[in-house]
């Protein structure tokens, strides 16, 4: 997270400053981000960077139960409500789980940012290319 929130609040404020350069005010609304995406990116490349996204939120999904430890290899997890004394071998997976909802909550973050922060860079890439035609 440490990485993912700054580089989403810079992409953040240059949306926001591009926006208002092309179109003189900040409309606040999400259209003009859909219509940035889709002038500037490929269409496989969209379907690709969302389906991308999507996989990072599935496999962080849900948090599993709370688990605490009660001893040499033993664990307790709530289980339907009742707390349940569960081996080593059935804690592992639910630590596992744990873990990975770590990951793929920056991860979807930083998909997210790279594909509008290349959108910005090819938007700037078209508007430079557009001042050389015109010159």
């Amino acid at each position: 997270m440490l990485l993912a929130l700054p580089i989403f609040a810079i992409t953040t404020f240059a949306i926001r400053r591009t926006e208002i350069r092309e179109t003189g005010r900040a409309r606040r609304s999400l259209y003009w981000v859909w219509r940035l995406l889709r002038d500037t990116m490929p269409g496989w490349l969209l379907i690709a960077s969302w389906l991308l996204f999507a996989g990072f939120l599935v496999v962080g999904g849900d948090p599993g139960p709370p688990v605490q430890e009660l001893g040499a290899e033993t664990y307790a997890a709530q289980i339907d409500g009742r707390w349940t004394a569960i081996s080593k071998s059935e804690y592992l997976p639910m630590k596992a789980q744990n873990q990975r909802i770590h990951l793929s909550v920056p991860g979807g973050f930083c998909v997210f940012t790279a594909v509008l922060s290349t959108a910005l860079l090819r938007r700037e890439a078209q508007q430079r290319e557009a001042v050389r035609s015109d010159s």
